[in-house]
């Protein structure tokens, strides 16, 4: 124990070991913030981000995600918004492809 003195006054200061609740917080991960996206979110963002011409791209993809996955899923990021197109194979869900309001498309080959 840590002691400070002055004149007659002792001040005892205890020290604590180990993580601060703030650090075991962010080390699980259950501390991070998030942001719920969905479809009407992640093309506001992108036509706010990247303009018409981006907006007409995304829409594009987004209309071929409609019509060749069976369903969806949206990402948690709180900067960027990401949706995800799947397709269910021998019963196996598989993502070919995203889109991101960074302005990506992904898709995958395996």
């Amino acid at each position: 124990v840590r002691q400070f003195t002055s004149g007659e006054i002792q001040t005892l200061v205890p020290q604590v070991y180990g993580a601060s609740a703030t650090a075991q917080s962010r080390k699980s991960g259950g501390g991070r913030p998030k942001r719920k996206w969905d479809e009407h979110l992640i093309l506001e963002e992108i036509k706010d981000k990247h303009g018409d011409e981006g907006d007409r791209v995304a829409r594009g993809f987004v209309d071929w995600l409609h019509k060749n996955c069976g369903h969806f899923g949206f990402g948690e990021g709180l900067i960027t918004g990401s949706m995800y197109g799947y397709l269910v194979w021998n019963d196996q869900d598989y993502c070919p492809a995203s889109l991101q309001t960074s302005g990506v498309i992904t898709i995958e080959f395996h």
